[in-house]
Parts: structure tokens; sequence; C-alpha cells
């Protein structure tokens, strides 16, 4: 079992989750921003709208996706989204994507956008988009491209639900982590143009840090090969998690450790 999970958007593979920016430029910029307050002012957000893409396929990636991994459940992550999301960012949708079988063997994406306030059922979700709608009012979701590329490319912030997976020891089902990613940096293939949404990156920090507050628990992660254990705070738990875990309810890829706080 590894710390480390591959997540696949197009040609794109994500294989940590340390936040990484090969621009140095950037990095002192980032770095300032850590030490400002994250408040989040009307002004900022109309200065920073997100303007339209007259075609999404032409745009891609410019570096690496800021991911973030955890163990929560999904009303807990729902919580903080919309805690994060509150008045000045309404209104604001999630936009649904999920694999739905339509003939034996055969699958197609399917897409629904959800108000913020609605109740969802994660067990048909496989990854959540958050639509901000006074950053970004059109999203082309019916462009000739996957809604996956379209919302990553446009700086909307990805909520990858926990899924299931089978322990490489024991063969159980076990649920796997949580994810939190964006992609704040694009370029267009075409004209060269570059892209960077920096209200998009506030908000992720903002429900990096909304999230660790739920995060009590070290986890504890077990070699698969030789059965040895080693704690860690870097990929935390919540309560929820914790409580599903101790009464039974449900096995993780990794058990609960010490509390942090």
């Amino acid at each position: 079992m590894t710390a480390f999970r591959a997540i696949g958007l197009h040609d794109t593979t994500i294989l940590d989750t340390v936040d990484y920016v090969s621009v140095s430029v950037t990095i002192i910029h980032l770095t300032l921003m850590r030490y400002n307050s994250l408040r989040i002012t009307d002004d900022d957000i109309r200065r920073t709208r997100v303007p339209p893409q007259q075609d999404p396929s032409v745009w891609t990636q410019c570096g690496r996706a800021r991911s973030y991994n955890f163990y929560a459940t999904d009303a807990e992550v729902l919580q903080v989204i919309r805690t994060v999301f509150g008045e000045k960012f309404r209104p604001c949708s999630l936009v649904c994507l999920h694999s739905a079988e339509v003939e034996e063997g055969k699958y197609r994406l399917m897409t629904t956008v959800r108000d913020i306030e609605d109740t969802i059922n994660f067990g048909e979700v496989d990854s959540v988009y958050i639509w901000c709608k006074p950053l970004l009012a059109d999203l082309p979701l019916g462009a000739p491209i996957s809604p996956y590329q379209v919302c990553a490319h446009l700086g909307l912030i990805r909520y990858i639900t926990a899924f299931l997976g089978r322990d490489r020891k024991t063969g159980r089902i076990v649920m796997e982590e949580s994810t939190v990613m964006l992609i704040d940096h694009v370029i267009n293939t075409e004209t060269g143009e570059e892209r960077r949404y920096p209200m998009m990156l506030k908000l992720y920090q903002k429900l990096k840090r909304e999230l660790n507050k739920l995060l009590i628990y070290s986890t504890i992660w077990t070699d698969p090969e030789t059965g040895i254990q080693f704690e860690s705070d870097r990929e935390k738990m919540s309560e929820g998690v914790y409580q599903r875990i101790v009464t039974g309810t449900q096995e993780y890829t990794v058990l609960p450790g010490r509390r942090l706080a």
C-alpha cells in the first residue's frame, strides 16, 4: 500500500500531493499569499472573474495540479464546501460527474448540475466540481470535449469522492482516501497565452485550511509486503471516518492513529 494515488486527467497524471509551481516568481507570490489573510472581499471577486474561453479544447494544464488527500466523510466535506463558498460566492453549483452503464459493458459519462445546498447522493458520484457563478458566469458543458477537461481548465476546484478499492494483502474491499484538487495555471496550445486563476487558488487554500480543522487523527499505514505499520500525520482523518472504522461500519486503507487535536 502506498500513500500516493495516481489520478488521471486525460494525458496528465498526478503522482503526489505536493503543491508545486515551476516558476520562481510565482513561488514568491504564493509564499507571500500564505502569510496574508485568506479573507476575500467583493472587490476581489469582481476583479478576478474568469474570462470566457471561446474554444475550451485548446486550453491545457501548465505545470502540476495541486492536490490534497485526506480521510473524511462526504457529508463532512460538503459542509466545509458550503461554508467556504458562502453568501458572497452564491449562486454556486456542484457539477456532479459519474460513469453510468448504458448497455452491457458500455458506459457513458453523466453530468448533473445541482445547487450547492441540494442533497447529493455521493454513492452515485465520482467527482464534483465547484462552480462559483460570480467568478465564472458561463460553463460550456456542451462543448465537444470531456466535462472534466472543461471544468478543470477553467479553474474549478474538484472534489474526488472516496472510492472502494481492494486491499493488496487481504483482498478485502476497503475505502480509499478523498482528494481536493485544482489546476490554477493553463496555457492555450494555439496562441501560447497563459492564464492563472488566483481567486480559485485562494479558495483552494481556504478549503484546505477548513478541512484541516476536521482532520483530527493521524493515520496508520501498513506495508503490504512486510506488514510493518507506520504513522503519518500528512494524510489525516476526521471524526466521521474514525467512528466508521472503530464501529466496524466501513474498512479503510488505513487505521486511525493518535488524536491530534
